[in-house]
């Protein structure tokens, strides 16, 4: 069978898969967070939904199943994971069940193809965020698979805290992402050989500022998303002390950024928490406090399906602060 187009075969395809589970096409919801665009296809009162996500990626969520559907439900899946193999750029098929599912419902659906334990094809995960079993299966021979066992998207992202430590000032972008300044930085590309290689990049990108080659990078923090399948598994935040650096002309990188500022290090190390009607968050006063002071990696917050954390603290004491 000749490959084709993603998209343009998915609607076609997803419209067949329901037409024979329900006998009528579904309705179509897109969502756009952040560019990253996922489109729901559903009827009203159907347990069985889909959904086409913004990394080449397709989601069968399965609900509360009668049992006399459940063979019908198993036919349009293996129809539709037979239909989506050979899409071109196409990277990922998931069937995904609402916890409690029972173990002969889930047997009967997931295909065969979806065989658990063979490293780099296909697996099963549970995700407590949204207390589902999923399958996964690989599905592009082109491109390495980024969905490893543990049930995180394998993908690295990292942040800049550059500071100028002649002035005292540390380097924040607004990004449009909601109410909040953010450090430049973003996710890791195959060409860049580590972290503290895409924080200098994004910071290059976003707001112009270089940061030399021979800087020191000193890691002073982490985000760590354990349970979110969708979003870098991993965010570092390299600190780079570049004197002088705040007198570099800046310019915000076009449909990204807004804006680029240059802030005081010792207003935030006082609690600063707002500068011109945009939010500094708990990381950004950590990370610059954590270089500031050459103190290490403590759990700073949990919240569901992120935490955020910062390097060896010094005691335990500081370790629970």
């Amino acid at each position: 069978m000749a490959a084709t187009s993603a998209v343009t075969t998915i609607p076609g395809h997803v419209d067949a898969f329901f037409t024979g589970l329900y006998g009528e096409k579904p309705q179509a919801e897109t969502v756009d967070d952040w560019g990253k665009k996922t489109t729901t296809f559903s009827l009203e009162g159907k347990p069985v939904k889909v959904l086409h996500g913004p990394f080449k990626d397709i989601h069968v969520e399965v609900g509360a199943l009668d049992p006399v559907d459940v063979a019908k439900v198993a036919a349009q899946v293996d129809a539709l994971y037979k239909a989506v193999e050979s899409v071109t750029d196409f990277n990922v098929m998931w069937v995904n069940f609402q916890n409690p599912a029972g173990v002969k419902t889930v047997g009967a659906i997931v295909p065969e193809a979806f065989q658990l334990g063979a490293e780099g094809k296909s697996d099963c995960i549970h995700d407590q965020h949204n207390n589902q079993t999923k399958y996964w299966r690989w599905l592009n021979a082109d491109a390495s698979c980024r969905v490893p066992s543990n049930g995180g998207l394998v993908e690295y992202g990292a942040t800049a805290a550059l500071i100028d430590s002649t002035a005292k000032k540390v380097l924040l972008v607004d990004a449009s992402r909601g109410n909040w300044l953010s450090f430049p930085g973003g996710r890791k590309d195959k060409a860049d050989p580590n972290c503290p290689a895409v924080a200098i990049r994004e910071t290059k990108e976003e707001t112009k500022v270089e940061i030399p080659e021979t800087a020191t990078p000193t890691l002073v923090a982490k985000m760590q998303f354990p349970e979110n399948q969708l979003n870098p598994a991993i965010n570092e935040t390299w600190a780079f002390d570049v004197p002088g650096a705040s007198t570099q002309e800046v310019e915000a990188e076009a449909g990204e950024i807004k804006k680029v500022v240059w802030l005081s290090v010792d207003e935030i190390l006082r609690g600063q928490t707002e500068f011109d009607g945009k939010k500094i968050g708990a990381e950004i006063t950590a990370a610059v406090r954590a270089w500031n002071d050459g103190t290490g990696f403590a759990e700073l917050k949990k919240d569901g399906n992120w935490k955020i954390v910062h390097g060896p603290a010094t005691t335990d004491a500081e370790a629970k602060a």
